[in-house]
């Protein structure tokens, strides 16, 4: 059973299905790549951490006696011990702005063999039928629909099932691994991007593709729309590991460009805040006149601003907000001390918190 849950529903559903487990016996077991949610506090944890640089380098050069330049810069961002086997395999086509996208790309092209151009078409198409019906497989009869809309025969769909690309079972057709499902969707949508990116940016902010929106901007070759599906995302990893390179070339400039706008924003902010005393009958308060009110959207881009300084990416942007906050609250405490001294106010300056995890406006209260 798969549950794309997300958002007010969340939490709902995992005490309903633990509701569930104990009132008729079963076992429940989650498989999750993220923290283990709190609501989930009670299940037993079996840690299945991903293979260290080591075991990524002694899993490839098991099956190559060496290494090229290329495929250690691959090797260093794959997450499973199958990639790190793929890396060696493929090393040979590794480019030098090489991702872990394109060699899931380049072995499934691989495992194609002659006919990869037809038969990969058709896994695309395959996929985005799957994320677009939020399922991980069809019957085998839609399987045939699929393919036949798609122009293949019979030839080429025993290529794919022969491929061990996919996998049949009890009647019905799967990806044999979703690494390979995200791989072919990632292609798709990254395509379907060309005409139609707002409505590829919105399927990328649901629950149940949010984790392709990386392949997916690997995907893409042209800088705009990689710019316009980033501004529509919500995730501050994202911004962040695009603008260290890990999803290309493209994604990279496309994210530093966004990031590099929205610290101009808030820059811009920051000269415009000003602090003033409030004073009521029951008590007397030292406040920020206004904050900006920001959309998700833009919070993300702080938060990734924040998160790519600490990776060491954009530090010189990170740094220059600091000292432009640190020099504006200097102003504004100056211009109100000898208001706030006549009223025994104290400054907690924690009003605009410029943090390395997250720089976005924490509070719109400077108390003391």
């Amino acid at each position: 059973m798969v549950l794309p849950i997300a958002g007010a529903n969340f939490e709902r559903t995992l005490r309903g299905l633990k509701i569930l487990a104990r009132r008729y016996g079963a076992q429940l077991v989650v498989t999750s790549q993220s923290r283990r949610p709190a609501e989930l506090d009670g299940l037993a944890l079996i840690a299945v951490d991903e293979p260290d640089d080591d075991l990524k380098n002694k899993i490839a050069t098991s099956v190559t006696s060496s290494l090229s330049a290329e495929a250690k810069k691959v090797l260093a961002g794959v997450r499973s011990g199958l990639e790190a086997r793929m890396v060696a395999e493929l090393q040979g086509v590794l480019g030098p702005d090489a991702t872990r996208s394109s060699l899931v790309d380049q072995i499934i092209r691989k495992r194609l063999g002659e006919k990869a151009r037809t038969c990969y078409a058709g896994l695309r198409s395959f996929a985005l039928q799957l994320f677009g019906q939020f399922s991980y497989s069809v019957t085998e009869t839609a399987f045939d629909e699929i393919m036949i809309a798609n122009g293949l025969g019979d030839d080429q769909c025993e290529i794919m099932l022969s491929s061990g690309l996919l996998e049949r079972r009890a009647g019905r057709i799967s990806f044999f691994h979703e690494m390979f499902l995200f791989g072919c969707a990632a292609q798709a949508y990254a395509q379907l991007a060309r005409s139609e990116t707002g409505a590829v940016s919105q399927t990328l902010n649901t629950a149940f593709a949010e984790a392709l929106a990386p392949d997916v901007l690997a995907a893409v070759d042209d800088e705009t729309t990689a710019c316009e599906i980033l501004g529509s995302l919500t995730r501050a990893d994202i911004f962040a590991k695009c603008a260290m390179g890990e999803s290309g070339p493209v994604a990279r400039s496309a994210s530093r460009k966004i990031l590099a706008q929205a610290a101009s924003r808030i820059l811009s902010d920051i000269e415009s805040l000003r602090l003033v005393l409030r004073v009521s009958e029951d008590k007397v308060s030292v406040e920020w006149e206004e904050l900006p009110d920001y959309s998700k959207e833009e919070i993300a881009q702080f938060c990734g601003l924040g998160v790519a300084a600490k990776c060491g990416v954009m530090v010189g942007e990170y740094l220059k907000l600091c000292r432009a906050m640190d020099a504006r609250l200097l102003s504004e405490r100056k211009r109100l001390d000898d208001d706030a001294r006549r009223y025994n106010v104290g400054f907690e300056v924690s009003a605009l918190g410029l943090r390395i995890s997250a720089c976005i406006p924490a509070g719109n209260r400077v108390s003391g």
